[in-house]
């Protein structure tokens, strides 16, 4: 099943756009391959996920991160 966005066993760390430090560098959810943004959705993750969000699940492809 999916992950959801808590912080128990079975959550990603999911933390909303306005906790994320590290969005200015890419390091984001609209960034990460399992992002839909056509509906705001992810492949592994539950509920409804902002762009500029974060989790511990990402996979962001290098060229997508500037530093």
């Amino acid at each position: 099943g999916m992950f959801d966005q808590s912080s128990m066993a079975n959550g990603a760390h999911y933390a909303p756009a306005a906790k994320n430090p590290f969005k200015a560098t890419g390091l984001m959810c609209g960034n990460c391959i399992f992002f839909n943004a056509e509906n705001n959705q992810c492949q592994i993750v539950a509920g409804a996920i902002e762009a500029e969000a974060i989790c511990k699940l990402w996979v962001i492809p290098e060229s997508l991160i500037t530093e």
